[in-house]
Formats: C-alpha cells, structure tokens, sequence
C-alpha cells in the first residue's frame, strides 16, 4: 500500500466501519469493502503528497490545509491522521454529513482536526481561522476546475496551494477554463500531474498557486473555531 499508511491502518479500518455504519442513515460513500475502500480513498487521498515534488516536500509545523466539500471525510481526514502537526478543516456544507465528521475527529481523537459546516465562500467570509487563508486547500470530486477555483480562490493565501483532485484524463477544455478562472484570481494553474492508483487506474492532480510572497503560517485555530456553534453570525 504505502509506508505511511501501513503504520495506520487499525485507524482506518475504525474509519471504514464507521462510514458503514453512517451509510444506513446518510449516503456519504458506495465504496466500503476494504481492500477498495483502502485504494479509492485512503491511498487516493494520499498518492499526490507522494507523487507532486511541491506536495511531498511540505512538512512544516503548523500548515491550515482545508478540505473542500470533504463529504466522508476525503482526503482531509487521511491528511490529518499523516500529518498530525497540520491543522485540518472539514469543510462539508451539508449538515448531516459535517455531524458525521465532528463525531468522526472525535470518535478517532484527531486534535488537529474541525469541522467547517458552511460551502466555501460561507467559510472564508466567516470563520476566524480561515480568513487569515489557507497554506493547502483540497478539492476531491467536487466539480471541474473553473467553478472549484472560484470557490475556492478566497481560501487560498499569498503564496498558498489549490489542489485538484482529478481522474487520468481532462478535457482540454476544462483545463482552458480552469486556467482562465485561476488567473482572474490570482491563481496560476500548472499542468496536471498524471500517476498510477494501483492496480490499473490513472490519477490526476492540478496545482494552482496563488500569486504573492507565502506568510507564515498563522496561530493555529482555537477550540472556539473547531464547530458550528462557533462560526461568526
């Protein structure tokens, strides 16, 4: 699988069951037998901070990486587990799902982790912690480019990183809006990075960087920013 999973795996398998569970009253994820589940989310969350040179050679204390639209909790519940000196925001709009991810990251202990239950443009306007920008902001299975980079764009500080969760192939139209989007932000999009997911499947992931000098990072968020009772009115 990967090394660094591998020394997780009880965590994950506590992960997959409880999505099982969860699946009986909400649909968070069809892919729940193990050795699928452990491939087309765990490790797909993973690969592009083994697979992206930009990616794999972040590991700073104390980074703000949100999860847009995380729904099951992919891929910011992988990063908050590998990453436990980064500080992880859930952000998931739909509100049976983001109670599903603040039982998740207390369930499984992840201290590094809070849940966001507001879309993006909602977060950035309004959560204390996430105006002062993002170092990464992941966007797994959440749309095409164009209209992801716009949500997203206010997440993203001076410096910072969207990144594009993708499949192996693009249209090429979708890059051309995604790049035009990008740039009337700021924003500029690199060319897609294509790699395997083991066994036969291709990836895809897309940088997109904001213009600026990188700050950084900020105090780390406090327990008031970590719920939905806590968001600014």
């Amino acid at each position: 699988m990967d090394i660094e999973i591998d020394k997780h795996l009880d965590f994950f398998e506590r992960l997959r069951q409880a999505i099982v569970r969860a699946n009986r009253r909400m649909n968070l994820t069809r892919i729940t037998e193990p050795d699928e589940f452990m491939r087309k989310h765990v490790l797909d969350s993973w690969l592009p901070f083994r697979a992206v040179s930009a990616l794999r050679e972040l590991d700073e204390k104390g980074l703000l990486v949100a999860d847009l639209g995380s729904g099951a909790g992919f891929p910011g519940l992988v990063v908050a587990r590998l990453r436990p000196h980064w500080e992880v925001a859930l952000i998931e709009r739909t509100q049976k799902k983001a109670g599903f991810l603040e039982a998740m990251r207390d369930d499984l202990e992840l201290g590094n982790v809070y849940v966001v239950p507001l879309d993006a443009r909602e977060a950035a306007g309004r959560v204390p912690a996430l105006r002062r920008g993002c170092d990464l902001v992941l966007a797994r299975a959440v749309g095409r480019l164009a209209p992801v980079t716009r949500a997203a764009a206010p997440l993203v500080r001076p410096g910072g990183l969207l990144v594009h969760y993708k499949g192996g192939r693009l249209e090429p139209g979708e890059l051309t809006e995604g790049r035009t989007a990008a740039a009337a932000l700021r924003l500029i999009q690199g060319n897609p990075v294509v790699y395997d997911l083991p066994p036969d499947a291709r990836r895809s992931v897309i940088l997109s960087r904001a213009k600026g000098r990188r700050r950084s990072a900020g105090p780390a968020p406090q327990a008031t920013d970590r719920s939905r009772g806590d968001k600014e009115r």
